[in-house]
């Protein structure tokens, strides 16, 4: 795959830039968040005993706790 980068942009750039990107929106647009994730994603989160698991896009975007990691 073609880059319009003249150097080559390494997994670890990639893996940073998106992370960076994935907390900025969840911080700032927490709503947007669920954009991430594909129909093919699987969202696992355990706060305490509780373990709250979601699977799809959609599933992801109405899982009202994603909204309570901020």
């Amino acid at each position: 795959m073609a880059t319009p980068y003249h150097l080559p942009v390494t997994a670890a750039q990639v893996g940073t830039y998106f992370v960076g990107h994935y907390y900025q929106v969840l911080q700032t647009q927490p709503e947007l968040v669920h954009q991430f994730y594909s129909d093919r994603s699987t969202l696992l989160r355990i706060d305490g005993h509780a373990r709250e698991t979601a699977t799809s896009m959609l599933v992801i975007f109405q899982l009202p706790s994603l909204l309570k990691l901020l």
